[in-house]
């Protein structure tokens, strides 16, 4: 084999080697970068979980709050119904005093129909502040339910949140050991071309011996590009 062929086998085993270990380390450095995009994302992921957990406990909070408040209209309605009562009573009270000073039975015909109709006007203002207590504690329960059902969903976006900050996280896992496995898978081609092209051009020549031809900044071991 002459010097001319031996330089042109020499150049293209240097290329294909070369193209080989370009290819390789340029998918490495692809699949780190994604790598590491994940892991931002991973990141983001685990920030909405955070915000979504403060949020759910909040808003159960609120809920609390928002339940104290049928309580709370029980409570008033009982104070009201005591004011009700008290003023009732000493409207009766003062009816009937004022039928005894006009020397009229308060047990008999008009006193005692205008005393009926106190009564159950004071009758009906209790009833009417119990249906009020009821409606009220009604819509305390309904805000109550619809925050914690709000509350609910938040902790559903936590899961949501840290299953894909966990996929995210795993996709990474897997892209920077397909990007070692990228770099090596590259240095054992470019190698293996040069063991190819050495072992073709001993042949021609009844026995050759390949020199070493490195790459600067490569460890085809490692497969890792410089």
């Amino acid at each position: 084999m002459n010097p001319f062929t031996i330089g042109v086998a020499m150049a293209g085993t240097a290329m294909s080697a070369y193209g080989k270990l370009t290819a390789g380390a340029s998918q490495a450095w692809a699949d780190k970068a994604d790598a590491e995009l994940l892991l931002q994302q991973a990141d983001l992921y685990g920030l909405n979980a955070e915000t979504a957990q403060t949020s759910g406990r909040l808003l159960t909070t609120q809920a609390e709050i928002a339940g104290m408040g049928e309580d709370f209209a029980f409570a008033k309605a009982r104070l009201q119904k005591s004011r009700i009562s008290e003023t009732g009573r000493v409207t009766l009270a003062a009816q009937r005093s004022e039928f005894a000073s006009r020397n009229i039975d308060p047990t008999f015909g008009s006193p005692l129909l205008m005393q009926a109709i106190t009564a159950g006007r004071i009758a009906q203002d209790l009833d009417i502040t119990d249906a009020n207590a009821a409606v009220e504690a009604a819509d305390a329960r309904s805000r109550k339910a619809g925050i914690l059902g709000q509350a609910a969903g938040a902790q559903g976006q936590v899961v949501s949140s840290l299953g894909q900050k966990m996929t995210a996280q795993l996709k990474a896992r897997s892209l920077f050991t397909k990007s070692n496995d990228d770099g090596t898978a590259a240095g054992i081609g470019a190698l293996s071309s040069l063991l190819t092209g050495a072992a073709s051009m001993g042949k021609g020549m009844g026995g050759f011996s390949m020199p070493s031809i490195s790459v600067p900044g490569f460890d085809p071991i490692a497969g890792i590009a410089g």
